[in-house]
């Protein structure tokens, strides 16, 4: 009530302007009564007094200013001036940009507030403004002090007239807020090594603001009570809306991420409260209000402070509270926060009560921390063990637990034998993230002397010089610590083979027969590593796992869609097995182990045998899952603490290594490779008649048995089966011949000749009842195929025969046999005996029967999801050669009527029909004396001529996934008419869309271009490149370091690299010591916003169009993008295209190109439906991954896609006016 009445009088309904002169005692009165307070209450302590003290003062001064009214009345009353609110529209380097209500009839704004470095006596500066504009600046504003800003608007100049409108302002620029490292103790660990960063911690200190105390003159603490009930009172007195302030806290926020610092940080913020006693204060862990710290409070320097102490890991106790040391669970070692502390008032019913501005709108009233960079860190956390050979394992923790995102950062071990020395020691390793696999990283250092004492230390960088982090330097003497068991480096998978067992399912009990894999593991050894000398106490460990790190979750297990069982995700010791088994082999530095797939959670001794059981209270299967990806690591121990998982009793852990199970189903058996014709001959036999014969000759194949049985010493064998049909359908074809068989009419020669890798099979006559072929293997049924009956007594000349072979493997005990799909069809054509009168006939041309798909120098088919290439051999000189592609496939006498109206023959047609140069659009003829190498097919279609072959390239139109036939028939032109051989015909399936390669974000800022160069003597050292920016006065010569030129044909590709974001630039290219006509010249080649747009480049094929899909970090799915989203370049074709082609040193020469996507905004569907492109986001991790698509030439609609590559990821970089307008946006919707 007492309250209340005062600013009752105080409003300015009752100002008084005169005062009464027989009131001079009273006068006299008030500053006797202000000297005696003052002498209870010295301003330069911290300690205030208690409640009731402080509450008797305020009475009487609050009593002093009521009897200061009751003088005789004003002559002259004025109407009240309203209330306006002030805001604050900036703060930056001490200038205040503010602003309030306007107000109609105002002439003029009078301004006082009080400045610690005013020169007035009363401390008190004003600013009278005439204008009617409501804004100002006030400049020279401190920190730590919190300003009252006085606002009054008058109806006249230079603050005459009346008062018609009044507002108040507390304004705190900022709060010196500091923190620093906490210093780290190592610390031994038990079985050898030594730690340095596990108790992370770090020293919060921040200034007390300070504001004027109207009754005593002076700055004193915003903590004060006294202080607390000024600033109450001057608010109410200007806006009468009842204000309270029971008590001041402050709030410390904490964050990994700084876009969520005043939001949602990701840490819990900390607490900073007065207790009973005005002299204390406490803190503690937003959320753990039991666990509380007192706060140092420094009257020296006027600040509060605090130690925070985290844990080394989340699994790990916090340590005790006690007074200035308060645990916090999210404090973590090397991890990078980012923090600001705000004044945080609150009424008597503890709610948040807005007295206060502080720094500008963006800053939410919080005062980040000081410095040359906006965040703190805690050490990393780092371990130095050592073996026998004097090598220092060291072993670094990942910034931020893996989840930070700065860009390229690189991790340094320096050492020094002088801890005292600043700045960076010697590097002795750097590795970067690709080292690291989940939340450590493990290397190597070699050469120390064990003697020496020497200081490592671990500093992370990045591309940006302030960004710089760091451990705590740890001393280490080689001899004096204990060697710790070596740990296995560079795991890998060498082998995986196919083993079958009968298991019992978990949940129905039955017996199934299962597939799993015995994989074998290698890994490296220190190269001084005494293998004969440590083997004898040493055990080798292997963890499995179905994730590369441990979840809190458990996931099904199913085989052959089978359910199996839920089971934890994490890491399970599956084998131990000693260094000095019989079952380790060792060649040199590098050791293997085979894990048999149905023997896991076993323990195996020096006898190799696996006499040792390892817990496995999960009942997880003993035995590797088919088809299922498992990842390794593993450690070793003493032969003491063999099956130990105790961290203290073991290695380090390797790096994490992946590998997937075989299939369910049964490895292909191989077809026999390289089916070509040898020979097709006419001979007399031995009644000396004309006989025709045809020889094929093949490759034979390689069979690993171990991938077909799981018994290898059974009886077993290769056998190859020839069949032959005189049509082209799968049915047709008979088995005429096996290597089964040494004693039947077809014969086959190097069968059994271990010096031989090819088989020649020969086949011209066949009598009856020798070549019957069983195909229900039950011989002497109505079932048996007698070739005689199907052929005749031999090949008939001048016939066209169609062969394929088939590889079958034979098992004693397994039935059925094993058997290769069919290897493409050969066709040939036997030869004629002599004619005495030649006919039409006769004049045909032979037909080009070798036709096939060409081969690489390993037997693989020259066949891609865009490309094939044709092989034949040149029989004549006169021929052309037809070529056609249809659906199916064209019989040897075919006439144009039977396909032309074929649909893949009359896309074929249309667009090859006019890249020969026999001028007709109708047909595509390749003539030898005009179109090889030359033309549309240059580098396409070639001629050896020492082996008569032709070579047929087509790399268009074609679709992958996709059944052709492909036809080709000789044709000799000439008076009299065309004469044409027989069709060749042979199916084609394109293989699967290839996918991208190699893709990576593109972290730098670049330009690309391309001009054209038909001198082909000139290399990129011929050109030199020229430069300008914005704010270059002139061109510049571009460093060959920052650039890459690469030619390709009759052109070249050039790449800067090292520009600045957003920047358009202009380039010059000159040739030779030219410097006067540029060669190419370019003024608009712009590089990317590095706020608002992020690339990726990859490798792809340009007969493909490409999609990108992107995935925003706290999204669900990823985006496919549009075109729109992307900026569009220009080719050398002059193509607008979604993303810029360029060859690179790596694809030069190849069908190959380096693709760059400039990705300028995401579609986003709104809640109607319709699709928005919004502009990519500042500060923002994308994910992104690319995938090849074809679309089919012949129906539009039908879409191949390449698997995705990727994903990679990026950020984008951070811009403080989209923070800013984000900020404001929040405000307004709150």
């Amino acid at each position: 009530m007492l309250k209340s009445h005062s600013n009752a009088i105080n409003n300015k309904n009752n100002i008084i302007n005169n005062k009464n002169s027989n009131n001079s005692d009273y006068q006299t009165a008030i500053p006797k009564l202000c000297a005696s307070i003052n002498k209870t209450n010295k301003p330069d302590k911290l300690k205030f007094g208690n409640r009731k003290k402080l509450k008797f003062i305020s009475l009487v001064l609050t009593l002093c200013f009521i009897f200061s009214y009751f003088q005789p009345m004003a002559s002259t009353v004025f109407a009240a001036p309203r209330s306006i609110n002030v805001y604050v529209d900036d703060f930056r380097q001490g200038n205040l940009n503010i602003r309030w209500d306007s107000v109609v009839g105002g002439s003029s704004v009078k301004i006082t507030y009080h400045s610690p470095v005013s020169s007035n006596p009363d401390k008190k500066e004003t600013m009278i403004l005439n204008q009617t504009t409501n804004r100002t600046v006030i400049p020279n504003l401190l920190n730590d002090i919190v300003y009252d800003f006085d606002i009054i608007v008058y109806n006249g100049l230079d603050a005459t007239g009346a008062e018609i409108a009044r507002g108040f302002l507390y304004f705190l620029p900022r709060m010196t807020f500091e923190a620093k490292v906490i210093k780290q103790n190592y610390m031994d660990l038990p079985g050898g090594g030594r730690e340095i960063g596990i108790d992370p911690g770090i020293t919060l200190e921040w200034s007390i603001p300070k504001v004027w105390d109207e009754n005593l003159g002076e700055f004193r603490f915003i903590n004060e009570d006294e202080i607390l009930t000024q600033m109450e009172n001057k608010l109410n007195e200007v806006y009468s809306n009842g204000r309270k302030i029971d008590k001041i806290n402050y709030r410390i926020n904490i964050s990994t991420d700084a876009t969520k610092l005043n939001s949602s940080p990701e840490q819990a913020g900390i607490i900073i409260e007065p207790g009973s006693d005005d002299s204390e204060f406490f803190s503690y862990v937003s959320g753990s209000q039991d666990v509380k710290s007192k706060v140092k409070i420094s009257t020296t320097t006027e600040k509060m402070s605090l130690d925070v102490l985290g844990r080394k890991d989340k699994n790990t106790e916090l340590p005790q509270a006690s007074d200035y040391v308060l645990p916090h669970k999210d404090i973590l070692p090397g991890t990078v926060y980012y923090m600001n502390i705000k004044p945080m008032f609150y009424d008597d019913g503890d709610q948040p009560v807005n007295i206060l501005t502080s720094g500008a709108p963006k800053d939410m009233n919080g005062s980040p921390l000081i410095g040359n960079v906006s965040y703190i860190f805690t050490p990393i956390r780092f371990q130095l063990t050592r073996d026998n050979y004097n090598n220092v394992f060291v072993k670094i923790y990942r910034i931020n637990q893996g989840s930070l995102d700065l860009p390229r950062l690189y991790y340094e071990i320096q050492a020094s034998d002088d801890p005292t020395v600043q700045g960076d020691w010697a590097v002795k390793r750097k590795i970067d993230d690709t080292y690291f696999v989940g939340g450590y990283a493990n290397t190597v250092i070699s050469g120390i002397n064990p003697n020496n004492e020497i200081y490592y230390k671990i500093v992370v960088k990045s591309d940006n010089v302030e960004d710089r982090l760091y451990s705590s330097p740890m001393p280490y003497i080689l001899y004096m610590d204990i060697s710790r068991p070596p740990v296995p480096l560079n795991v890998s998978i060498s082998e995986r083979l196919p083993a079958w067992k009968n298991v019992v399912h978990p949940i129905t009990q039955e017996e199934i027969q299962v597939k799993s894999t015995d994989v074998t593991f290698t890994w490296e050894m220190p190269e001084d590593f005494d293998w004969n000398k440590e083997k004898g106490n040493l055990y080798f460990h292997i963890m499995l796992s179905t994730n590369q790190t441990d979840l809190n979750t458990s996931t099904d297990l199913k085989i052959d869609g089978k359910y199996w069982g839920t089971y934890p995700v994490k890491y399970r010791l599956v084998r131990y097995v000693s260094a000095n088994s019989p079952n380790i082999e060792v060649n040199g530095n590098r050791v293997s182990y085979t894990l048999k797939g149905f023997e896991l959670f076993k323990g195996e001794g020096d006898d190799g045998q696996l006499s040792k059981t390892i817990e496995n209270p999960d009942n997880y299967p003993d035995f590797f899952m088919p088809n299922k990806i498992y990842y390794v690591q593993m450690y070793t121990t003493r032969a003491a603490d063999a099956g130990s998982t105790d961290p203290d009793r073991m290695s380090d852990i390797s790096i994490v290594k992946s590998f997937t199970t075989l299939p369910e189903t049964d490895r292909e058996v191989p077809a026999p490779l390289n089916v070509t014709v040898d020979i097709n001959e006419i001979y007399k036999d031995s009644e000396n008649k004309d006989r025709n014969r045809i020889e094929l000759l093949f490759n034979k194949v390689d069979i690993d048995w171990r991938y077909y049985t799981s018994d290898i010493n059974k009886n077993k064998a290769v056998y190859y089966d020839l069949y032959m049909s005189t049509k082209t359908t799968n049915d047709s074809f008979v088995k005429i011949g096996s290597t089964e068989y040494t004693d039947r009419d077809v014969k086959f020669v190097g069968v059994d000749d271990p010096t031989s890798a090819a088989i020649r099979v020969s086949v011209s006559q066949f009598c009856k009842d020798v070549n019957k072929y069983d195909p229900d293997n039950n011989p002497d049924t109505d079932n048996d195929i007698d070739p005689y009956e199907i052929f005749g007594t031999g090949l008939k000349p001048n016939t066209i025969y169609y062969f394929i072979l088939k590889t079958r493997l034979v098992i004693d005990g397994e039935k059925p046999d094993k058997e290769s799909i069919a290897t493409p069809i050969v066709s040939v054509t036997t030869l004629k005996g002599d004619i005495d009168d030649p006919d039409e006939e006769a004049r045909k041309p032979l037909a080009p029967q070798d036709f096939s798909i060409s081969t690489d120098k390993d037997g693989n088919f020259e066949i891609t999801g865009s490309s094939i290439i044709f092989n034949w051999t040149r029989l004549e000189e006169l021929p052309v050669y037809e070529v056609i592609c249809t659906s199916e496939r064209v019989a040897p006498e075919a006439i144009p009527s039977e396909y032309e109206d074929d649909p893949v023959y009359r896309s074929f047609i249309a667009h090859y029909g006019n890249k020969d140069s026999d001028g007709k659009s109708d047909t595509f003829i390749l003539d030898p004396r005009t179109d090889i190498n030359s033309g549309n097919f240059k580098d396409k279609f070639m001629y050896d001529n020492v082996t008569r072959k032709f070579n047929l390239k087509i790399d268009e139109w074609l679709y992958p996934n996709r059944l052709y036939y492909f036809s080709i028939r000789a044709v000799i032109r000439d008076a009299s008419g065309n004469k044409v051989s027989a069709w060749v015909s042979i199916p084609v399936t394109t293989s699967l869309i290839e996918m991208p390669l190699h893709i990576e974000p593109v972290i730098d800022y670049e330009i690309g271009f391309y001009w054209p160069e038909s001198d082909p003597a000139l290399r990129a050292e011929d050109y030199t490149i020229y430069i300008q920016g914005p704010e270059d006065a002139d061109f510049k010569e571009v460093r060959r370091a920052d650039l890459t030129i690469t030619r390709d044909g009759n052109g070249f590709y050039t790449r800067i690299r090292k520009l600045k974001s957003d920047t358009k630039y202009s380039v010059r290219v000159f040739k030779g010591n030219n410097r006067t006509h540029p060669v190419y010249e370019n003024n608009s080649l712009k590089t990317r916003d590095g706020c608002h747009e992020f690339e990726v480049k990859w490798v792809g094929k340009e007969k493909y169009d490409y999609e990108i899909a992107v995935l925003r970090e706290n999204d669900s799915e990823y985006i496919i993008l549009d075109d729109v989203d992307l900026q569009t370049f220009t080719d050398k074709y002059n193509r607008e295209l979604p993303y810029y082609m360029e060859k690179t040193p790596q694809t030069a020469g190849t069908d190959n190109s380096q693709y760059l996507a400039r990705i300028i905004s995401i579609p986003q569907v709104l809640s109607d439906g319709t699709v928005e492109h919004v502009r990519v986001e500042s500060n923002t991790k994308y994910y992104i991954k690319v995938r090849a698509v074809r679309v089919d030439p012949l129906d539009s609609a039908i879409i191949s896609y390449s698997k995705y590559i990727g994903p990679v990821f990026l950020r984008t970089e951070f811009s403080q006016e989209d923070y800013d307008e984000h900020e404001d946006d929040k405000k307004k919707e709150d």
